[in-house]
Formats: C-alpha cells, sequence, structure tokens
C-alpha cells in the first residue's frame, strides 16, 4: 500500500512529466543560453554581411557591363579624330589657296581700276571691257570655290561638335560609373572585413568553422543548433560538438 506521501509525489512526478512534454531534462544553463544567443545573433550579422557582399559584386559586376559598350563607342569616336584632322589640314590647304588666289585678284582688279580711268581710247576701252570680262568670270570662280569651302567648313565643324558633344557624354557616363563602381568596391571590401572578423568569433566559439562558411555548415559546426529553423538537409546530431550543444540547449 502506498502512502499519501509517496502518492503525493509520484502524482508530481507524473504530472511534470505530462507538462515537459515527457521530457526529463533540466532548464538550460543560463550562461549556455547566452552563448547560444550570441552565436545566433553572429549569425544573423554574418548572413546579412554575407547578403551585402553578394549585392555589390553584383553591382560592381552591372556597373563593368555598363562600361564596357560605353568604352568601345568612345573609342570609335577616338578613332575619327584623327581622319578628321586631315580632312581640317585638306581644308586649311584649300582655304590658303583660295586666299591667295583671291589676293591675287584683288591686285588686278587695282591694276585695272587705275589703268581703266579717265579718258581712254577705242582700243583702251576695248582692252578694258574685255579685261572686266576676265575679272568678274574670275571672281564668280573664286566666290564659288569660297561657297564650296565654306560649306566644307560647316560640315567638318558639325562632325567634330557632334563628336566633341557624345565623347563627353560618355565620359560622364564612365565618371559616373566608375564612381558607382568604387562605392560598391569600398562596400564590397567592407562586408567581406565583416564576413571575417564574425567567422574568427564564431571559430572561437565553434569546432572547425570553415573559412568561408555557409550559413548551415555554421549550424552544424555550433552543434546543429537552430538559428533560424535548422534545414532539413542538415546531418543527425551525432558529432561531440552537436552532442554537447544538444546537452546544453536541454540542460543534460
Amino acid at each position: 500500500m502506498i502512502s499519501r506521501n509517496v502518492a503525493v509525489l509520484l502524482a508530481g512526478f507524473l504530472l511534470s512529466v505530462m507538462n515537459s512534454g515527457a521530457s526529463l531534462t533540466q532548464p538550460a544553463d543560463p550562461a549556455s543560453d547566452a552563448k547560444l544567443r550570441a552565436i545566433s545573433g553572429m549569425v544573423d550579422e554574418l548572413k546579412a554581411a554575407k547578403a551585402e557582399e553578394a549585392a555589390q559584386v553584383q553591382t560592381v559586376s552591372e556597373l563593368d557591363s555598363l562600361a564596357v559598350p560605353k568604352n568601345k563607342e568612345l573609342k570609335v569616336y577616338g578613332d575619327q579624330i584623327p581622319a578628321l584632322k586631315v580632312k581640317y589640314a585638306a581644308l586649311n590647304a584649300d582655304l590658303a589657296v583660295q586666299n591667295a588666289e583671291a589676293t591675287k585678284h584683288q591686285g588686278v582688279a587695282n591694276t585695272h581700276n587705275a589703268s581703266c580711268g579717265g579718258t581712254l581710247s577705242n582700243a583702251a576701252v576695248a582692252r578694258c571691257n574685255g579685261e572686266v570680262e576676265q575679272l568678274n568670270a574670275w571672281a564668280e570662280r573664286i566666290n564659288n570655290k569660297k561657297e564650296e569651302l565654306d560649306r566644307r567648313t560647316r560640315e567638318l565643324d558639325t562632325a567634330r561638335d557632334g563628336i566633341r558633344a557624345r565623347a563627353k557624354m560618355l565620359e560622364d557616363d564612365l565618371a559616373q560609373l566608375e564612381a558607382g563602381k568604387k562605392e560598391g568596391v569600398q562596400k564590397l571590401d567592407q562586408a567581406r572585413i565583416r564576413i571575417t572578423a564574425l567567422t574568427s568569433r564564431l571559430g572561437a566559439m565553434c569546432t572547425s568553422v570553415p573559412t568561408t562558411p555557409s550559413i548551415e555548415e555554421i549550424k552544424l559546426k555550433c552543434g546543429n543548433v537552430s538559428f533560424d529553423g535548422s534545414s532539413s538537409t542538415l546531418g543527425p546530431c551525432d558529432t561531440e560538438k552537436c552532442k554537447e550543444y544538444d546537452q546544453l540547449r536541454h540542460g543534460q
């Protein structure tokens, strides 16, 4: 027959088992819980740092991709400059010939005006009239050539200005892309420094954490701890470290 005191103890024991889900373990040690929370917090920081690293790698890659066609186009415009200089040189040579021709025409016209003024003989009048026809035809050729040279000048200036404007736009775009890339590289470096620091701290608390661990590897190496819901791909808790953390979590 069981005494009342023993029956009360058994009832209390059974109630304790039922309330604990049939677990006979004791509450976790506060110090162990604090350690697990610290690991969980560091893993969250590491996940954020890895996400930032991936984001900045993508950003830098995208900026490099955007710069490629712009650099190619800028080179095309740069390659047009020598040909444009050749055309300007030819134009300047033709302008020099044109100016010399115009100067010569003016000299002949001045001589004509000086010799064909005043009272003239019939022969002189005929000669002067003939010179006028020659000077006018000559002047027309000079003026026509000037119009051609003016047109060539406008075309070359338009082409030059277009190249300069587009090249300036491309250079500004490339400078902006380079500034963005520089910022991305700086953020990437900061994220990697943070990853290294966090990995080092985790390595001091867990066993054999890889240099560049995945979150699942950290969970496994740190004792299969369910930081954010352990993946079903994690192996069973059969390593010494995993068992140690399992005991820490359940107070065994």
